[in-house]
This record gives structure tokens, sequence and C-alpha cells, in this order.
């Protein structure tokens, strides 16, 4: 009889705890499984994808540019949806490396990018520029093997540019004072570059 006192205290006190512990677990909040912070988007027309940018207002515009190898797009949404950007001077711009906006962008609809193979430049390299916001596009400069295009942030005021770029002896560093039309050696590198 002692013994299913005991039992019978040990069962209550034990089913006490268990309440208790559902209890405490029920008062937590629930957390959601975290969700991988990557989307899967449309991609633009084109191939690869070899050089993105978003616009400095990504946040509020949500404009991306992408250069493939047979097209360069432009993004209003995201990268949900792709709209082919028109023709450079030897037709559909191939082959881009890089794609640079100014710091007010899109206010200032001006682009730059390299493309490696364009044109009549197979194995080399042409910087080109548009003005409007990739409709057309001008050569502003054919240095062979562009590394970088940096732009200022006050390109707004100051127009400058700098580029790198390989050459036979090594590697130069140019700059543009005025949006790229004329180009300027900074400096010259030996096979250091």
């Amino acid at each position: 009889m002692k013994t299913n006192r005991v039992l019978l205290i040990a069962s209550l006190i034990l089913a006490v705890l268990l309440l208790a512990t559902a209890g405490l677990a029920s008062a937590r909040p629930v957390v959601a499984p975290a969700t991988d912070p990557w989307q899967a988007l449309t991609p633009p027309a084109g191939g690869r994808i070899h050089a993105l940018a978003a616009s400095p207002h990504f946040e509020n515009d949500h404009i991306l540019v992408a250069g493939a190898d047979s097209a360069v797009s432009r993004s209003a949404d995201g990268g949900l949806t792709w709209t082919e950007l028109g023709p450079g001077p030897y037709g559909t711009i191939t082959n881009t490396r890089q794609i640079v906006l100014v710091p007010q962008y899109p206010a200032d609809p001006t682009i730059f990018l390299w493309t490696y193979s364009y044109g009549p430049n197979v194995g080399g390299g042409l910087m080109l520029r548009s003005t409007d916001d990739g409709a057309s596009w001008q050569i502003i400069g054919e240095p062979r093997h562009i590394g970088n295009i940096t732009i200022s942030p006050q390109f707004a005021t100051d127009h400058t540019l700098f580029a790198t770029a390989v050459t036979d002896g090594g590697g130069i560093l140019v700059r543009s004072t005025d949006s790229g039309n004329t180009w300027q050696v900074v400096h010259e590198f030996g096979d250091s570059l």
C-alpha cells in the first residue's frame, strides 16, 4: 500500500513536470525554418553571363544590366524579366566582360562596358559608352585586354574614368577626364601587372 502511494505521488509529480514542460514549449515563439536567400531568376538572352551591374539605387529602382556571350540586357524588376539593349557599332555586342553604371544612374543614363573579342577586335578589347541607357553605343577606347574600368564617385562633375590594360610590355593605367573621349597614360607597369 505504501509502495502504491509512492508510485502514485511519483506519477503525479512526473505528470505535473511533463505538463509544465509542454506548457513552456508551447509558450516559446515558433521560429520559421530558414529560407534560402538566393533565388533563381530568368537569365537574359545571349548565353552565359560574364558581367553584371546593379544600379546604385537598386533598392528603389531594381535595375540590373547584364552582359552575356551575345547580348547586353537590362532588367527593371530585379532580374525577373530582361530587355535586350541596342546594338553597338558592329552589331550585337558580344563577350561583355565588365559593365559600370555611373554613380548618378539612372538619372544620368550613362553606361560603360568593355567587351572582349567584339567586331574586328577578335582577341582584343573595346570600351564602349552609352549615354542613352543602352539604346546606342560609341567606341571610347581600344586598349587591348582591359582589366578593369573604375568611375570617379564625382563623375557628374569631374567626368573621370580609370582603366587598366595589358600591353606587350606589361600593362598601363589610363585616365580620362572627359567621359572617355580621350585617354592619358597615368602609369606603365612592367611584367608585374
